[in-house]
């Protein structure tokens, strides 16, 4: 199995976690989680740490766990919405919680990720939190082709005309159908008097975003919002973003936390030197802890080699949350930062830039310093952090028809990586690497498809919410008001977006701590009350959004605690009629000038 680019295996992380819980078929059944997001830390979680280093971030944080409930249920529905061909049928794994539902209250749902739906339901806290304050059930749909919803089972990832049916659109269709579904069905929401209004709000982070927002989109008569978190809807062909963007906020951030650029400039050539020789390849074995009969033996193992070094700098980047936390791995609170004290300044010879690279991703890796080797050859059997090969196997179709990403990296000052800015004509050719034996040919590789069949223009359409932090690396494919592709954003059709400094990936749509930046915090009290305008149908008026804070002299407290119902986080509105527009500035100092000035004449006369 050949590894597809970085960037596609990259996008959209989440399904990227060891150890999902998988739950056993069935139609109903009652399962408890919880989000193990913070953990103590202990003094020998890293290699080759030293005492002084200990001295400034041997902090203990703990946090109780907030449990979620959950019903599993199944769904029948077409293997193909579009054809009226094929009659056949799978089941949908979707996650149900009715305990605060009232009728009149709205349905959150959340439009299912690349992978197994609990590990999203556990990590999308926000959700949970809101349900009561709205009288809300909430439900999240897994996706077609991930985790136990696979429309063939074991041969749902064998060819092209099984996989063929794996795309945005298909997936976007079976949430339709399963919201239609449930706001009818007796055994759901169905029980309330005949004419009850159910509003749908949709909620997605990353690839689950774009997938909230074009379902807003694509089903405005079946979703009344779309709350859409670190959504790189820009990401793709058709749209005006640099190609090194998402490279450069990388970058970016690890210079800002402390690390030397020439860490990782000078030490990625450093390592593809080494990989040259046998001795080099001997010494890169030795320093990154290779596992035994797995090590590096020929210099074509430096890709795999490389991209292990790569995804680990990546996603701490997009993980860069101010807590210690648990989602894809074990990290401390802003690991960037915490990396940085092993790369402050670059070493001066191959071997001293390797050590540095290595200190730098064992963060990542093995921050428990339960890891005795890392395994990073293609003859690795385990390649990636996928769940299963299969659903490694999906996601590469995905990116390898019409998830189509335009960015890479291109080095010199745009960033720190090794260019690999080809992307065109290398992405066509892995594509057909991996799928060779799948029926799969270049004229399947549509890269104008989302595009096309979404635009980039918003002027069209309301009631989408687009949310991202700046250390997110994602977020340079995020909207904005001020995108260059962007046109008639503006709040009177419920369009907002917002910005949050100090926040990663979909930071907003997790539990409520007591750690967040205050500009995520006021981010979330503000998103609330547009829901509410979304929901209640006696709002007249869409709120207008306020700056969000600077988080100037913000520090992470000490001791984080999530905020269970905690809305609205000690805000207030602010009080409208306090404030005066510019014009209503202008009239009074006008009447003020007027009856000086008549004053002065009559004191004349």
């Amino acid at each position: 199995m050949v590894s597809f680019s970085r960037h596609c295996m990259i996008l959209l992380f989440e399904v990227l976690i060891v150890g999902v819980i998988i739950i056993a078929n069935g139609n109903v059944r009652r399962f408890d989680a919880f989000p193990s997001l913070m953990n103590s830390i202990s003094r020998n979680i890293i290699h080759n740490s030293s005492d002084d280093l200990w001295l400034a971030i041997n902090t203990v944080i703990t946090m109780q766990p907030l449990y979620y409930k959950w019903d599993v249920k199944w769904f029948k529905l077409p293997i193909d919405h579009f054809s009226y061909r094929n009659a056949e049928t799978f089941n949908l794994k979707y996650l149900t919680n009715y305990s605060h539902f009232h009728c009149g209250g709205p349905l959150f749902f959340y439009t299912g990720n690349e992978g197994y739906i609990e590990l999203f339901a556990k990590n999308t806290g926000i959700m949970w939190d809101l349900a009561p304050h709205f009288q809300a059930a909430v439900i999240f749909a897994e996706h077609r082709y991930y985790g136990a919803s696979k429309p063939y089972g074991k041969q749902s990832d064998t060819d092209a005309s099984r996989l063929g049916y794996l795309n945005e659109i298909q997936a976007l269709a079976d949430f339709a159908e399963l919201i239609s579904f449930v706001k009818n069905d007796q055994n759901e929401l169905g029980f309330c008097p005949p004419g009850t209004e159910v509003p749908v709000i949709v909620f997605g982070g990353s690839y689950g975003g774009m997938l909230a927002a074009w379902f807003r989109m694509k089903y405005p008569h079946i979703a009344d919002g779309a709350w859409a978190s670190s959504a790189p809807m820009r990401d793709f062909y058709g749209t005006a973003i640099k190609l090194g963007y998402v490279s450069n906020k990388t970058a970016t951030s690890y210079v800002n936390s402390g690390c030397d650029r020439k860490v990782f400039s000078e030490g990625f050539l450093a390592i593809k030197t080494l990989s040259q020789t046998e001795q080099g390849r001997a010494k890169l074995n030795q320093i990154f802890r290779s596992k035994p009969d797995f090590e590096m033996k020929s210099s074509d193992d430096f890709t795999s080699f490389y991209n292990y070094i790569y995804s680990a700098i990546f996603y701490m980047a997009m993980i860069n949350y101010p807590y210690p936390a648990d989602f894809i791995t074990s990290l401390p609170g802003f690991p960037v930062k915490y990396a940085c004290q092993y790369a402050k300044k670059a070493e001066t010879n191959d071997e001293g830039l390797a050590e540095q690279l290595y200190n730098v991703i064992n963060v990542f890796y093995n921050y428990t310093g339960k890891l005795n080797y890392h395994c990073f050859t293609r003859n690795c059997t385990k390649t990636s952090f996928f769940q299963n090969i299969g659903e490694e196997i999906a996601w590469n179709w995905q990116c390898c028809t019409s998830l189509i990403s335009q960015n890479c990296d291109q080095g010199g000052e745009n960033d720190f990586f090794l260019n690999n800015c080809d992307i065109l004509n290398n992405n066509i050719i892995n594509c057909m690497t991996i799928f060779e034996d799948f029926g799969y040919t270049p004229d399947l590789y549509r890269f104008q498809d989302l595009t096309i069949r979404y635009g980039i223009m918003f002027n069209t359409t309301g009631n989408i919410i687009f949310s991202n932090g700046n250390l997110d690396p994602w977020s340079a494919g995020g909207i904005y008001e001020n995108s260059p592709d962007i046109i008639d954003i503006n709040t009177a059709k419920g369009v907002y977006t917002f910005y949050m400094l100090d926040a990663a990936h979909h930071l907003d749509l997790r539990t409520p701590s007591t750690c967040d930046p205050p500009s995520v915090t006021y981010e979330r009290f503000q998103i609330v009350n547009i829901l509410k305008c979304w929901v209640y149908k006696n709002c007249t008026k869409l709120p207008s959004p306020f700056p969000l804070p600077d988080n100037i002299g913000w520090e992470v407290p000490k001791d984080c605690q999530f905020i269970n119902y905690g809305y609205p986080w000690g805000y207030m509105e602010p009080k409208k009629s306090r404030q005066l527009t510019s014009s209503a500035l202008f009239t009074l100092v006008a009447t003020i000038f007027a009856i000086f000035l008549k004053g002065n004449i009559s004191s004349i006369i």
